[in-house]
């Protein structure tokens, strides 16, 4: 719902060169959006995406991202809310790459550009959660509201991405199907005959050193 509408909204903010607020433009008018051109009306799947990033060890490394195997991703929060939340983490549902231009007076270059965004499913901090050394962050699948402004889907640069990360379902929460107005396998993702979510997820941040590092700081390369 609202695909192309909040594609639009999403590619506009990113030819303004503004800052990732998690696509929250409200100022945007519909005469500003209308102003982003897919060429050929066509968007380009693709299957992974690699993305780059430094060790805590000042390394090079990669993590393939595959929204069928690996599909969990996270990016830094809001500046203003990092103290409390430090990470939003999201699904990768789709990879694609478009040529966009935009008649905007405001863009820096009104230009045919070739763009790359993320399709993704956001994850939400449990309410009342409270991680520290002894328990994990836990998460869950935002819930679908329907209108325009819901925050369950969006879009994302993948150059927001910091890494993959690895997930773990609570199994004693159980499933729910009340989190989207339809049965969805594409989203859900459990297996192919399943269309429930899992309540919660554990944030493993000890996968390996560099995310150990990431979320309690201390090593050189962060």
């Amino acid at each position: 719902q609202n695909f192309i509408p909040k594609l639009r909204a999403h590619l506009l903010g990113r030819r303004l060169n503004r800052k990732f607020h998690g696509d929250n433009h409200d100022d945007f008018t519909h005469d500003g959006t209308n102003s982003v051109s897919i060429r050929g009306q066509k968007i380009y799947r693709v299957a992974t995406c690699q993305v780059n990033y430094t060790t805590y060890g000042d390394r090079r490394d990669f993590d393939a991202i595959n929204s069928s195997t690996h599909p969990d991703i996270m990016v830094y929060s809001k500046d203003d809310n990092r103290e409390t939340e430090k990470f939003w983490h999201a699904r990768v549902l789709g990879i694609y790459h478009a040529k966009v231009s935009t008649s905007h007076p405001g863009a820096a270059s009104q230009a045919v550009e070739r763009m790359h965004f993320l399709f993704v499913r956001w994850y939400g901090a449990e309410p009342g959660w409270r991680s520290g050394r002894a328990q994990l962050p836990k998460v869950g699948f935002v819930k679908h509201e329907a209108d325009f402004d819901n925050f369950a889907f969006g879009f994302l640069d993948p150059g927001q991405v910091l890494r993959g990360c690895h997930l773990i379902p609570v199994f004693t929460a159980g499933l729910t199907d009340e989190l989207l107005p339809y049965p969805s396998k594409i989203a859900s993702q459990i297996d192919e005959s399943k269309t429930e979510d899992w309540v919660n997820f554990y944030v493993n941040i000890f996968i390996d050193r560099d995310m150990v590092m990431r979320h309690y700081g201390g090593g050189p390369g962060h």
